[in-house]
């Protein structure tokens, strides 16, 4: 079956092989969650009732609980029969006011055999992955608001992270009347020359491996307000991603389905496709002070807000993206000591560049921070 254009699957005809519906229980479906940088006050989880036997006890081993929680949430588990899922985002100004609306769609064979859509103003993909090569309409390079809807959907939690010399704590964090278990995972001290990726602290449900929050500790917070299965897989129904006290993205699942089988037909692009690297879809969290021994220092030296900034005794922090190029994008003030000096400080950080973020190799976008302080000198 060739896709062009707005790619949907046709409806099989008789004899086709059959299509089981997502079955979506919405564990919780409030109206609001009031967020914050440290604390989500969420109202309790009403679990439906059930037919199904009582769940296993959750593990209070934190990697055994980090690995339950990977293999059950997301679909990148082994063994999932094909699939397809669609999801509607919206992305925001730093203000908070909404920014942009976009759709995102997979359909899934194999890791070598699927197609990735993403749609928005400003930014379009159809990319297929085949045995015999991959192939794009657009840009495979994903910018990162898309990175972070693939990520919180499809693969929020890494099912082999490297964790060398990572330290692993178990914690309950009460909000309002719920106790959520969660894995803590403290940095790792990394190999010369090598950069260790920040994860999140993870919790979950209290019965149930399903993921409700992921503090990343570096940038933003990712509450999961609803959560629909797939098979026997969790996924994030809707969930909503800030930065300190402002929404940066939500995004709700629209639709999941999963086929006996896709025939490899489907997968087949339109001869306007054109030869590229399969899309990149990665991001590395890293702290302030690792992410600042790649900034090229001249695109901060002579900077008259960043000079003023230092004689003044100021401080500010903010949380941005850098992408696959070292570019900055998606700036967001966290603090500052002088408020005056906030909008200069936006522009000047704006222009920074880095040498670009290598994970296997390959240039990586980065969620980080961003600290100013005159107490610390920039890189010569």
């Amino acid at each position: 079956m060739n896709i062009s254009g707005a790619p949907r699957p046709d409806p099989p005809p008789p004899g086709a092989p059959h299509l089981a519906e997502m079955c979506v229980r919405r564990r919780t479906a409030p109206h609001r969650i009031l967020l914050c940088a440290l604390l989500f006050a969420l109202p309790a989880f009403a679990l439906a009732a059930q037919s199904k036997p009582a769940p296993p006890a959750m593990p209070k081993n934190p990697l055994a609980l980090l690995q339950l929680g990977a293999l059950r949430n997301g679909l990148t588990a082994p063994g999932l029969p094909p699939w397809h899922i669609k999801v509607s985002y919206q992305t925001y100004k730093p203000n908070g006011h909404p920014k942009a609306t976009g759709t995102f769609e997979e359909w899934w064979a194999a890791p070598d055999e699927y197609v990735l859509v993403f749609d928005r103003k400003g930014y379009h993909l159809q990319a297929w992955v085949t045995p015999h090569g991959s192939f794009a309409i657009g840009n495979p390079d994903l910018p990162m608001p898309e990175r972070l809807v693939y990520h919180w959907i499809v693969a929020p939690i890494p099912r082999h992270p490297d964790l060398t010399g990572a330290h692993f704590r178990y914690r309950v964090r009460l909000i309002g009347p719920m106790q959520l278990p969660c894995v803590q995972i403290d940095s790792r001290q990394p190999a010369p020359g090598n950069l260790p990726p920040q994860y999140p602290t993870f919790c979950f449900e209290s019965h149930h491996p399903m993921l409700r929050i992921a503090d990343t500790r570096i940038s933003e917070v990712v509450t999961t307000a609803a959560v629909g299965e797939l098979g026997r897989q969790y996924l994030a129904q809707h969930f909503t991603a800030v930065i300190g006290p402002r929404i940066i993205l939500t995004a709700t699942l629209q639709r999941g389905e999963s086929f006996i089988r896709i025939d490899p037909s489907f997968f087949a692009p339109p001869a306007n496709a054109r030869p590229a690297p399969p899309p990149s879809t990665s991001i590395l969290y890293l702290t302030a002070r690792e992410a600042a021994t790649h900034l090229i220092p001249s695109s901060a030296a002579h900077n008259g807000p960043l000079s003023f900034l230092q004689m003044s005794h100021a401080f500010v922090e903010l949380a941005a993206s850098i992408d696959t190029h070292g570019r900055v994008h998606g700036l967001q003030i966290l603090g500052s000591t002088d408020p005056y000096l906030v909008s200069s400080i936006y522009q000047a950080v704006s222009h920074f560049r880095y040498r670009p973020f290598l994970l296997n190799g390959a240039p990586t976008a980065v969620r980080t921070r961003i600290l100013l302080d005159f107490r610390v000198r920039f890189p010569k």
